[in-house]
């Protein structure tokens, strides 16, 4: 009985050891086969993460050392996106997050600490593109063009306001044509037209606007001539609200009232500008960007209504200020009698009566002169007396009679050269544009009176000159004295918004719109710099800057 139990309890030991021995190895297996399902899980999962990122291909970390500052980064074959950079001891990208893998998963967020210098990058997320606010571009023409012919601006008595001719110079013809006209010496009442053109554009920013005044030596001439309805056209297609004006015309040659013509229009021109801003709403004008330009006697007008007020008459116009009224009394609908500052002024062979009007404005003056002008002088003189007296030259004494009749009909004036010259003598921006020529309009050829390349000049110096006018302070770029790659714009409270990007490089991060930290690769051969952005008078501009030449 005793052997029989002993055999019982012998029996069971070796069974629930065996059963132990089998328990346990199956427990081995089942934990191998776990470890195996979790390495395949996690290389399947690695595998997964390039696959759905092809582009960031798994490289090592390299030091790399630029202008004696040392970061690292993603050699080349990973792209911009592979960008990785350390200062100090802490991890910088452009925005977001890099994920590093030490060993798996390791992530580090901007700023934090990086443990080793040496890691493989898995995945780096590039920051979304920066939209720039909207901007015009005034120096490229990119707009269709509506037009809006015969506004009539205004109304006031006078010979007449239109006197198309055929451009070909022979003045003697253009007035005995109107002979009959000027021996009644009637006026009438005149309705005082301009035709505007205006940018197709959808945007509801406020638009510059350019008034021109054709020339005709305040004899003839019309808002439609060639010359002048193709400026206006160039510059609505760049942008502007442009308006050509017509203005009154005529003189009695008898009484010598050409003073009296010369300042009528500056009270028709007064008038148009003043009728323009009231209407601003309707055009989008902007108050603060007004530009004017002319020829011949509309660079006078030009100059003169820049230059001139109610308070500042020259003394040589005293007389005539008194008997015609002031300079704004032609009223406009609706009112508008609120003062207005001319910008810039684009002066074509025009002149002033007195270069001390200069110092009553602030705007600037870009000019066009011929230096043998016969017609209005490039400096002080009598207008037209060189072209009377070569008319007279033949008959006897014909020189002496032609300098005595243009001393008789026409005032001494100021030509380009010497409003130019006074301009920069007080301080003004100013630019003369000189031309070595013997005739007065410099736009027209002299044998078919057809336009020619300087019109085409004209209007692109005109153009970028106003648009400088605007702009101010153009963008340009510095670099700081202690962080040899932080580049930030010089003047950034003229800036309204930019973006950045380079060349062989890579943007770090941007502290701030106008302000950038940049890396270069290794081995930069061409690193550029550039900026795209709008100014704060919503001018877009992009600037470019090789940094191996330097700023």
């Amino acid at each position: 009985m005793q052997e029989k139990g002993k055999k019982i309890v012998r029996r069971f030991v070796v069974s629930s050891f065996f059963d132990y021995l089998c328990r346990a190895s199956f427990r081995i297996i089942l934990y191998n086969m776990y470890r195996i399902y979790l390495l395949l899980l996690s290389a399947l999962l690695v595998f997964a993460s390039c696959s759905e990122h092809p582009q960031f291909v798994r490289n090592d970390i390299q030091v790399c050392q630029t202008e004696g500052f040392t970061g690292y980064f993603v050699p080349d074959g990973i792209g911009s996106h592979g960008l990785l950079y350390v200062d100090r001891g802490k991890i910088y990208a452009e925005e977001h997050r890099v994920e590093i893998s030490k060993r798996f998963g390791k992530t580090y967020v901007k700023g934090e600490e990086l443990e080793s210098t040496r890691c493989t990058l898995t995945r780096y997320t590039n920051p979304a593109s920066h939209t720039i606010t909207e901007g015009v571009d005034y120096l490229h023409p990119h707009f269709k063009i509506s037009t809006t012919r015969e506004v009539e601006y205004g109304r006031a008595n006078g010979f007449w306001t239109s006197y198309p001719y055929d451009n070909s110079g022979n003045y003697g013809r253009i007035v005995m044509d109107k002979l009959e006209d000027l021996l009644r010496n009637e006026q009438e009442e005149q309705s005082l037209r301009l035709d505007v053109y205006a940018p197709d554009d959808e945007g509801n920013h406020l638009r510059p606007l350019l008034v021109m005044i054709h020339e005709g030596a305040f004899f003839s001439g019309d808002k439609a001539d060639d010359a002048s309805s193709r400026w206006c056209e160039q510059f609505a297609s760049c942008g502007y609200v442009a308006v050509s004006v017509n203005y009154r015309l005529g003189f009695n040659l008898f009484s010598f009232s050409v003073s009296e013509a010369a300042y009528s229009a500056l009270q028709d021109v007064n008038a148009a500008i003043r009728y323009l801003l009231s209407h601003r709403v309707t055009y989008r004008i902007d108050p603060d960007k007004i530009f004017l330009a002319g020829c011949s006697a509309g660079a006078i007008v030009a100059l003169n209504t820049a230059f001139l007020n109610d308070s500042i008459i020259p003394e040589s116009m005293q007389e005539v200020a008194a008997k015609l009224g002031p300079l704004s009394s032609i009223p406009v609908t609706p009112a508008y009698d609120e003062p207005f500052t001319i910008r810039a002024v684009g002066n074509m062979w025009g002149a002033v009566l007195d270069p001390e009007i200069l110092k009553s404005s602030s705007a600037s003056i870009i000019s066009f002169h011929g230096k043998y002008d016969p017609v209005v002088p490039y400096g002080e003189g009598i207008p037209f007396e060189p072209f009377v007296k070569e008319m007279l030259r033949e008959m006897p004494g014909g020189s002496w009679a032609g300098s005595y009749l243009a001393k008789k009909v026409m005032p001494e004036v100021y030509g380009s050269s010497c409003v130019d010259a006074e301009a920069k003598k007080i301080g003004k921006l100013s630019v003369l544009h000189s031309y070595n020529i013997h005739k007065h309009t410099l736009v027209r050829n002299d044998d078919t009176g057809e336009l020619n390349e300087l019109h085409e000049e004209f209007f692109e110096k005109m153009n970028t000159f106003f648009v400088d006018e605007m702009i101010g302070q153009p963008v340009a770029l510095q670099y700081s004295f202690s962080d040899s790659q932080l580049f930030l714009i010089e003047q950034p409270d003229n800036v309204k918004d930019c973006s950045w990007s380079i060349q062989d490089g890579f943007i770090i991060e941007s502290l701030r719109p106008t302000q950038v930290r940049v890396l270069l690769k290794g081995e930069s051969h061409n690193p550029v710099l550039t900026v795209k952005g709008v100014y704060s008078s919503d001018i877009t501009f992009e600037k470019s800057w090789n940094l191996k030449e330097g700023i």
